[in-house]
């Protein structure tokens, strides 16, 4: 972290041995005495930030794994389409902020697995505990969902913009909606009631919006 003052500038690094300054960090340019600033991410950070004397001109983030955006969490609905046989079809998701940067991620097919009674229609991926990235992920033909769980993935940390295009790709099916999320502490959010309605009385519904 980099901060200045009427003084000067003033960088502080983390302990050594340690990737992250602790919970607070006192910055002190021995004019203006010292200021206790909050350093962990429990509480947002950024640059132009001003402590008395002292205005934050630099950081270098590093966010924890839990809570940040390197975790990926995606929950949707789907409607009848060209039927999907996760035997033979492929599934990638896909994030695009719309500023040049995107997350995806394919899981290829025969990755799912029959959870339960065949007429259940519940599927699910899942890797090895300790895998990283660490991948979950569902589909329940019978309601009409699927979920995403991704935990330590890199190519998500880039991910800032506001509006994301979120897609999903099974065989020669594709559906994408446009959401625009909010920014919570050190990830983004957005939630919202589920888009279509349960198509389980029609056993042939089986598709992406």
């Amino acid at each position: 972290m980099e901060v200045t003052s009427d003084q000067g500038v003033f960088v502080y690094e983390p302990k050594p041995g340690k990737d992250k300054l602790e919970a607070h960090t006192t910055v002190d340019d021995g004019v203006n005495g010292p200021e206790k600033i909050h350093t962990s991410c429990s509480q947002p950070l950024e640059i132009g930030d001003v402590f008395g004397a002292y205005t934050v001109t630099d950081l270098v983030k590093i966010m924890d794994d839990v809570g940040s955006n390197n975790n990926v969490k995606i929950k949707g609905t789907l409607i009848p389409a060209v039927p999907i046989d996760l035997e033979l079809d492929d599934v990638t998701y896909t994030i695009d902020d719309g500023e040049g940067n995107t997350f995806t991620l394919l899981i290829p097919a025969g990755s799912f697995e029959a959870k339960g009674k065949p007429e259940d229609e519940k599927f699910e991926y899942k890797t090895e505990k300790g895998s990283v990235p660490d991948i979950k992920a569902k589909f329940d033909f019978g309601k009409c969902k699927f979920e995403l769980d991704v935990k330590k993935v890199a190519d998500a940390s880039g991910i800032t913009g506001m509006s994301l295009t979120v897609g999903l790709l099974a065989g020669i099916n594709y559906g994408e909606e446009v959401v625009v999320v909010e920014e919570k502490h050190n990830h983004l959010e957005y939630k919202a009631k589920p888009k279509h309605e349960c198509c389980s009385k029609d056993k042939k519904c089986k598709g992406i919006t």
